[in-house]
């Protein structure tokens, strides 16, 4: 994904953390207690189908709409980059060895033997918090929504059009943006955002004639249902595109599963070769496109970074191990976590919740039942 400079480097606005889809545990040994005490908590989430976002400061399951710290899906993680930041306070350096995993140590570790790594003491002026990235499919390809003109200014890529699929997946619009100001006074940094989309229905024979527009302020919520024409709940179903903005980054995203649990996507021109993938296109090609033609998979939708806090295969281990756990370390299909302690900081308080991933799987040894523990940092 090409990557806009926008006073600093273009961050994305939700981290993503990855791994295999693995489901049974045919290994002694990937679990173990995690029975709580009066230290830590614990919460266990059926990662099943959907997200399951966590609320530390509440201590359960929340919903995508409420404020949340983490969210789990299969082996995936990610946190709430408009929330927190994070870095990785025990990295379990011994249960590598030359970079490749270190069967014994992994296959024996359990939560009552590593519990102690939770429990230690960190100070937070040692650790080194970031935000991870999302890849956002507007701009994937290397064509933005918007122009940076040096030194300050931006405006909207007039040029660039996209066909986007709503959540429901049952209707389409062509969007063009036309307009992008950036405020840059100190202090305020305010964003507008105005965007046309020329929608067909799902009982319309064809796209509509008359634009309904999308604006955005740094005051306006930021989440648009084409088919309502209308501003929506960003923690609804309903909205098709949502702004994100972190600090001094910009994305649109599309409700698609990952950046939200619908069936939004962006259509691609050409997905035959990777290297010729287009999704912003000119008005005259797009305008000859016939959706009822178009199938699922002629579109895309936001996806995971390739590294990230939880998941980084070429990090510093240098093993396609790096990530919060081993699979498959004794021949079969078991997950091992290796008792890694992440530091979750909320941006807003500085205050530094240490956790824990312990389990994958419950007590019936059912995967993607993942169970963390976790601790408020003295």
């Amino acid at each position: 994904m090409k990557v806009n400079s926008w006073l600093v480097t273009m961050a994305a606005s939700t981290v993503l953390l990855s791994g295999c889809n693995v489901e049974e545990k045919d290994d002694p040994g990937a679990g173990g207690d995690s029975s709580q005490n009066d230290n830590f908590k614990s919460i266990q989430v059926d990662a099943n189908s959907k997200w399951a976002y966590v609320d530390f400061s509440a201590d359960s399951e929340v919903s995508a709409g409420d404020d949340w710290d983490l969210a789990f899906q299969s082996t995936s993680i990610r946190s709430n980059a408009a929330r927190t930041e994070l870095a990785l306070a025990a990295p379990q350096i011994d249960f590598f060895d030359a970079g490749e995993p270190n069967v014994n140590v992994w296959t024996n570790a359990t939560a009552g033997s590593e519990l102690e790594h939770l429990l230690a003491s960190y100070s937070v002026d040692d650790l080194e918090f970031t935000q991870d990235s999302i890849d956002a499919v507007v701009g994937r390809d290397g064509v933005e929504f918007y122009e940076f003109v040096p030194p300050m200014s931006f405006s909207a890529n007039s040029d660039a059009w996209w066909l986007i699929r709503s959540a429901e997946g049952d209707s389409y619009a062509k969007v063009n943006f036309t307009t992008v100001n950036y405020d840059s006074t100190p202090g305020i940094h305010a964003v507008t955002v105005e965007a046309d989309f020329y929608v067909k229905g799902s009982d319309d024979a064809e796209f509509s004639s008359t634009a309904v527009t999308w604006a955005r302020d740094e005051d306006g919520e930021n989440c648009f249902d084409f088919d309502s024409a209308s501003v929506v709940d960003c923690g609804s179903d309903t909205w098709d595109v949502q702004y994100a903005s972190i600090g001094h980054s910009m994305m649109i995203l599309v409700n698609g599963g990952y950046s939200g649990s619908q069936e939004g996507g962006v259509f691609i021109a050409d997905d035959s070769d990777p290297s010729n993938e287009l999704y912003a296109m000119e008005q005259a090609d797009i305008d000859a496109i016939d959706v009822t033609t178009l199938e699922e998979d002629d579109f895309v939708a936001d996806a995971e970074a390739t590294e990230n806090m939880f998941y980084n295969p070429s990090g510093e281990f240098g093993s396609d191990y790096n990530d919060w756990y081993a699979y498959r370390l004794l021949g079969g299909h078991g997950i091992y976590p290796n008792f890694r302690v992440y530091a979750v900081k909320e941006t807003d308080t500085d205050e530094v919740t240490l956790v824990q991933v312990v389990n994958y799987y419950n007590e019936a040894d059912e995967g993607r039942h993942i169970t963390i523990r976790y601790r408020a940092l003295d």
